[in-house]
């Protein structure tokens, strides 16, 4: 018995919200919201532009749960509320995703028609998501075959969960509204194998688009599988790709075993397992939103989309500046690259140094508990600055770095520290004492670099 399995991916944006102003990263910012306020809705069904009322949407309405929505003013604003209308479509977000519908190879649409997804789980306190087709028709190669890309479209990031169970369903309003790129294939995934490599594919195209959120939660994948002469199932949210294989085995012996209700299914994945969540929606619950104006994809917004670098090639570059392969790998993957290239065209310090502290000293200070968050791109900027100038050895980057959250600068650190490099003739007043390499690298390793020493001690 064959299955047909397609992928869902979305994947969040990293600008302004998809129809306001307002800008939130929750993989970054969690430990910084605060509510100063709650909202409490109850949400209905109602009927679509054809007056049918879709059986999704009727299914979680009828449990007549009532949500709380917590409110930080920084992160989200009357839109988010349903207090106010929304903003015309966010132009950065569109052309982020024209970008990478172009590297995907998808047919762009002549017009952006902005829809209304009807939602009553209470992941939207408007009820409904909206969301805008943006292109059809595209696909990827892979190891086992071209998979098609039926649809690629910009809409809203739900609201994330807090706190569930006993009849309280409660909500935070900084993730709703944030854009997300939805792809979903074509039913040409041949097996869970198949499945984990496409995902890794549509992966690293985003990655390289440039514009995405990364970190715990701002991507997401959905499997949408049925066996033969059955309904489709929708697994909701896989996180770990890993496990994609054992989920689509077990899936498809599920279905062989208990079968699929009428209409298809819409399932959790807990662990490596489903449970049913409610009915699979249809397009009853699509319909036009009427506050929001068209969009028309003109040539020249077409190209001014920019399809991302591709990661090999970011890593050949980055191997010219000096970078060993590994490093040069884990920087051009990392969402810290950007961060990079700006520092290094802004100082011109040593990239090798640059690199290591981002992508080790922060992450080492991180782990102690200490608020990397606090620096700024201008401290960081100053410090490899001040290390450029070689008023700082290689050694003290590091320990600058785990005081810059005071909000002082490298030369003021430094300075209180006395990490202050030695000059040259310090250096020989050092080796002339009679102290040998070994023994001044012991007292004073965080003051000099190892090479210049070792040149003082060459005959």
């Amino acid at each position: 018995m064959t299955a047909k399995i397609g992928l869902e991916i979305h994947q969040r944006l990293d600008t302004r919200k998809l129809h306001c102003h307002c800008y939130a990263n929750p993989s970054e910012d969690k430990a910084d919201f605060k509510p100063d306020l709650v909202l409490r809705r109850r949400l209905k069904a109602v009927g679509g532009e054809l007056g049918e009322v879709d059986a999704a949407a009727a299914y979680e309405a009828a449990k007549k749960r009532v949500f709380e929505y917590q409110v930080d003013p920084r992160f989200s604003c009357l839109v988010e509320s349903d207090e106010t209308p929304p903003e015309e479509l966010n132009g950065e977000a569109l052309q982020a995703v024209l970008g990478i519908a172009k590297a995907l190879n998808a047919r762009v649409v002549d017009e952006a028609h902005v829809m209304r997804k009807m939602i009553t789980d209470g992941s939207a306190v408007s009820g409904f998501q909206r969301t805008t087709l943006i292109a059809t028709g595209g696909f990827i190669e892979t190891q086992k075959g071209k998979v098609g890309i039926q649809s690629i479209a910009l809409e809203e990031e739900s609201a994330g969960i807090v706190e569930k169970g006993h009849g309280k369903f409660i909500f935070r309003l900084d993730r709703l509204g944030i854009p997300l790129v939805e792809i979903a294939t074509a039913p040409d995934v041949k097996d869970g194998e198949h499945a984990k490599e496409t995902a890794e594919i549509l992966g690293r195209v985003l990655r390289e688009s440039g514009l995405v959120q990364r970190g715990l939660g701002s991507i997401r994948q959905d499997l949408n599988i049925s066996i033969d002469g059955g309904e489709r199932v929708e697994l909701k949210g896989v996180q770990d790709l890993r496990l994609l294989p054992k989920i689509i085995g077990i899936e498809i012996e599920r279905q062989k075993k208990d079968g699929v209700r009428k209409g298809g299914e819409t399932r959790r994945i807990i662990g490596e397992q489903s449970e049913f969540m409610r009915p699979l929606p249809g397009a009853a619950r699509i319909y036009p939103e009427t506050d929001i104006p068209h969009v028309r994809i003109t040539r020249e917004l077409l190209e001014k989309a920019v399809v991302g670098e591709k990661s090999a090639d970011k890593v050949t570059r980055l191997e010219k500046l000096g970078l060993g392969e590994q490093m040069a790998e884990r920087l051009a993957f990392s969402k810290e690259l950007p961060l990079f290239e700006r520092i290094y065209a802004k100082t011109s310090a040593e990239p090798t140094v640059i690199a290591s502290a981002l992508l080790e000293s922060l992450t080492s200070l991180r782990r102690e508990g200490i608020a990397t968050e606090k620096i700024s791109e201008q401290q960081l900027s100053g410090l490899f600055s001040f290390f450029a100038e070689g008023k700082i050895a290689k050694a003290a980057v590091a320990e600058i770095l785990r005081e810059l959250p005071s909000g002082k600068g490298a030369g003021e650190i430094a300075k209180e520290k006395d990490l202050l490099k030695f000059s040259s003739r310090e250096l020989d007043a050092l080796v002339a004492s009679g102290k040998g390499f070994g023994e001044i690298m012991r007292e004073y390793r965080l003051r000099v670099d190892a090479q210049e020493l070792q040149k003082k001690f060459k005959p």
